[in-house]
């Protein structure tokens, strides 16, 4: 069943689907054909009420007159076949210049300064104006005022005649011709006014646009629901997708599950008035890339100063992350072997010692030093010194228990720090491998090398009382490898400082201020 509602509306969607006007881009053609169009559809059913209005009455009269309404009905018909083409300016003057020209001949030919048509020739002014241009607007108020007057003298002839007591010609002339001057002069203004408020709007757009289009940013416009309005080019392209598939998606359907919750969270407050500071979230691309994105947003308002978009600024950080990551990763790790540095290992033994003391667990570290690396310096430069220091690097990698700690100390030291320790056997076990691996022939500079390295063992708590002593401890034990022959494991001994004396105090010292240290 089909309502009286329903019907109605199915009507008005058939016409507008019918008969509605082209689209214009200039905002001034699209405000003046939206209101010729109104103004056609309203000026036609209003003529097709009085030609069935005349009819009825006409037919119980017998005097049936609506020439002038059928006249008036081919003009709005004719209007809309120009106006439906496009042909807005042309609508615009022919409609009013023959809706003129038939008002005023009632005036001139027909019933004088007493026509009801006087009323619809001033509202023609206004229309002329505001469908035209001011200049025409002048034109018609200048012609009706001249037409008025040779209707008055017409009176005054003997041509036209007035019922008894009706004002003079003159008088009524008069009047009227100063309602067509006020009406041609306020829509004179009021169209200056308006074509200079849609200029300065549609420069505002234009430059809006050209930004919006331009701009290294991707900017995304969103609805109050969060759903995206309008997305620009660099936007797209950074999502993989085209503009017009993203338009009307959920901007939370691109977003990673971990940062949905920062952007529900902050757009109403953007829609409230408040103010968001810059923050960040994760968008997933078409091929689920996950691109980090600053945001600034800021709301966009309608004519009542009422919020009803976000306009959300997003700027790629990837390139920053990935210098952060950079950052952080050379802050903590040796550039020449990836391992980690001097200051990160020394932060990770203090905490490691720290919770061996809280648990009662013990510790032990190695420290790893290669032997002759000098002469392999002088015989093929730094850069085969380095070869060898990244090939022993990675055997030694290769050689640790999961969850131990290797570092590189300086140049040609490396420590390895156990934890936790069960038992001595672990240590020793893991610095027999190391021997091993190291000792294994390798390459430097086109030639086999067969290097080796000398080890020294230290145990927390049996050996020294912290992290910095520990590695002392350690330190001096792999110098009494040195001094027993090298390629070889010593487990750090309390009389071993008695035992090297000068000897280890002074090697001690060197290495504490070895600027190669000092990272």
């Amino acid at each position: 069943m089909v309502t009286g509602k329903g019907a109605l509306h199915r009507i008005v969607v058939w016409l507008n689907a019918r008969f509605a006007p082209p689209h214009f881009e200039n905002e001034t053609d699209r405000l003046a054909a939206e209101a010729l169009n109104t103004a056609l559809w309203l000026g036609g059913a209003l003529l097709a009420l009085l030609i069935g209005w005349q009819v009825i009455i006409g037919g119980r009269t017998g005097n049936i007159a609506i020439k002038d309404e059928l006249v008036g009905l081919g003009i709005v018909l004719l209007g809309h076949w120009l106006l439906l083409r496009g042909w807005l300016r042309w609508v615009g003057g022919i409609t009013v210049s023959l809706g003129w020209l038939l008002m005023t001949g009632d005036i001139l030919f027909r019933h004088g300064l007493l026509s009801p048509n006087l009323a619809a020739e001033t509202i023609m002014v206004f229309v002329a104006g505001l469908l035209v241009n001011g200049r025409f607007a002048l034109t018609l108020a200048a012609l009706s005022i001249a037409v008025n007057a040779i209707a008055a003298r017409a009176h005054l002839q003997g041509v036209l005649s007035y019922p008894p007591g009706d004002p003079d010609p003159l008088s009524r002339w008069f009047v009227v011709s100063i309602y067509i001057a006020l009406a041609a002069f306020f829509v004179v203004v009021i169209r200056r006014y308006l074509d200079g408020s849609i200029r300065r709007s549609e420069l505002s757009d234009h430059l809006y646009q050209a930004l919006f289009r331009s701009t290294t940013e991707a900017v995304v416009l969103l609805d109050k629901e969060g759903r995206i309005h309008r997305i620009n080019r660099r936007g797209a392209d950074m999502l993989g997708y085209t503009a017009e598939t993203l338009i009307g998606r959920s901007l939370t359907d691109l977003v990673t599950p971990r940062y949905r919750e920062t952007l529900l969270r902050f757009l109403p407050r953007v829609l409230a008035g408040q103010d968001i500071p810059v923050y960040e979230i994760e968008l997933l691309t078409r091929e689920e890339a996950m691109i980090p994105v600053e945001v600034s947003t800021g709301v966009v308002l309608d004519g009542d100063l009422k919020p009803i978009l976000v306009q959300n600024l997003l700027r790629d950080v990837s390139e920053r992350k990935r210098t952060e990551r950079t950052l952080r990763y050379h802050a903590t790790h040796d550039r020449l072997t990836g391992l980690l540095n001097r200051a990160q290992f020394e932060t990770s033994l203090n905490n490691a010692v720290e919770r061996a003391r809280r648990e009662g667990t013990q510790l032990a570290l190695l420290f790893i030093d290669l032997d002759d690396l000098k002469k392999i310096n002088d015989e093929f430069g730094h850069a085969g010194g380095d070869e060898l220091i990244r090939t022993a690097a990675l055997r030694l990698a290769m050689s640790v228990r999961t969850g131990d700690v290797l570092a590189r100390q300086s140049g040609d030291e490396f420590v390895v720090l156990l934890e936790p320790l069960h038992g001595l056997g672990a240590a020793e076990t893991l610095g027999e491998r190391i021997l091993k691996k190291v000792s294994d022939p390798m390459e430097v500079g086109g030639k086999l090398l067969h290097a080796s390295c000398s080890i020294g063992v230290s145990l927390f708590p049996q050996d020294a009382p912290d992290g910095p002593a520990l590695m002392r401890a350690a330190d001096l034990a792999m110098y009494a490898a040195k001094r027993a022959g090298k390629n070889r494991m010593h487990l750090f001994q309390q009389g071993d400082w008695e035992r090297l004396g000068e000897a280890a105090r002074g090697h001690l010292t060197r290495e504490e201020t070895d600027p190669k240290r000092q990272n």
